[in-house]
């Protein structure tokens, strides 16, 4: 409950708008009372509106500013995501989920409707607590290296069993599962190609 400010009435918390400029989150006036206000004042918030759409000054909001600032809008994203992706490393890996996904969708021409997390039956963060357990540790595979020491910068992502065995996206969905995901040195996956482990 709370007591409006202008008609003294004490209200349930539903009958005032949001304000989170207030110390509680609402207005200190009740929506009627408000509602009232513009009403009766109704002139001078038209004649308000008038001045500022004359001068420029109207704010420009959602689709419209989208449209009109398309260029600098995707380049504000673009930015973001790679110093997210760099500083970020569950995030770098929900990345990486999403594109080994999508890379086994469109390889067999298949729109995904799907969530990719919901597809391979576990999250971004089981991924990232799955993975995490090379880190520190020296790279087991050694085919093009010396035991380099793991980190998420200088590993990729390992199929023990490589994708390229499954032969329908069902398989290959399978063949995602943790227990056939590793970390190695990005020298050993690349020279691996799709030979297993």
């Amino acid at each position: 409950m709370k007591i409006c400010s202008k008609c003294s009435i004490k209200k349930e918390l539903g009958e005032f708008s949001k304000d989170k400029y207030k110390i509680d989150g609402l207005l200190s006036y009740c929506k009627e009372c408000t509602h009232n206000y513009y009403i009766n004042n109704k002139d001078i918030f038209l004649k308000l509106r008038k001045k500022h759409t004359e001068n420029g000054n109207i704010k420009l909001t959602g689709e419209r500013y989208y449209n009109k600032y398309k260029e600098v809008v995707k380049e504000k994203s673009r930015n973001y995501c790679k110093k997210k992706y760099y500083s970020d490393e569950l995030y770098r890996y929900t990345i990486k989920l999403r594109s080994m996904v999508r890379r086994i969708f469109k390889q067999a021409n298949i729109i995904k409707t799907e969530r990719s997390s919901k597809l391979l039956g576990y999250t971004n963060i089981q991924l990232y607590t799955h993975l995490s357990k090379y880190y520190s540790n020296s790279c087991i595979d050694k085919r093009a290296c010396i035991g380099t020491i793991l980190n998420s910068f200088n590993s990729h992502i390992d199929h023990i069993i490589p994708l390229s065995k499954g032969k329908t996206v069902e398989e290959k969905i399978r063949l995602c599962e943790l227990n056939n995901l590793r970390l190695i040195c990005d020298k050993c996956n690349l020279t691996k190609h799709n030979k297993g482990a």
